[in-house]
């Protein structure tokens, strides 16, 4: 064999290795950012070198939300005892393969999320910053409520509820978590 028939060799095994050992740490890191803890075995391979060859983050979240959250509004009158029946404040899109990998639209729905997480965590009894900042998160949602309906009927007072369902499956029961208190649509006539 020639010298150089002999160095393409050796340059084809260098290749072969350098491709099989980044092929064997992206299936290795990919197993451990699986959800299931069952696959972290494989990050016993990264306790020689501590702890550092394996990233540890998630492709998938944690806990990742199994569950919609939908709000609901009603009407009222001045004297709350005549009311509408509730409305569905937005809906929930429905998901195309697309959007996996780019869906613009989902941020309304990421808010309204958010804003329930605000809400379920936070005790309206808690630290005042805290109580604040729950009460923000339920008039932000007033808000887009004065944004989208409109009083009727001499109805000029609204309620919302906050709700959660798995949107998929219509067997499962909704949990009613949040009743708002009355708001006016016209925030300078409420008292």
């Amino acid at each position: 064999m020639t010298p150089a028939g002999a160095r393409g060799v050796v340059r084809s095994a260098v290749d072969l290795g350098i491709t099989g050992f980044f092929a064997a740490w992206f299936v290795v890191t990919v197993l451990a950012q699986h959800p299931d803890r069952a696959y972290d075995r494989v990050r016993r391979l990264d306790a020689g070198v501590g702890n550092a060859a394996i990233p540890n983050w998630r492709f998938f979240a944690p806990k990742p939300a199994v569950e919609d959250v939908h709000y609901l509004y009603r009407l009222a009158d001045d004297d709350r005892s005549r009311h509408s029946e509730w409305r569905s404040m937005h809906t929930i899109s429905t998901r195309r393969m697309g959007q996996a990998l780019w869906f613009p639209g989902r941020r309304k729905e990421k808010g309204f999320f958010d804003v329930a997480n605000v809400i379920m965590t936070v005790s309206p009894d808690g630290p005042p910053a805290l109580a604040r900042s729950r009460q923000s998160a339920m008039e932000s949602i007033n808000d887009a409520v004065r944004a989208t309906a409109r009083p009727e009927d001499g109805m000029e007072w609204f309620q919302v509820m906050m709700l959660r369902y798995a949107g998929h499956d219509a067997s499962a029961k909704p949990e009613y978590d949040v009743v708002f208190d009355y708001a006016r649509f016209d925030e300078e006539g409420a008292p």
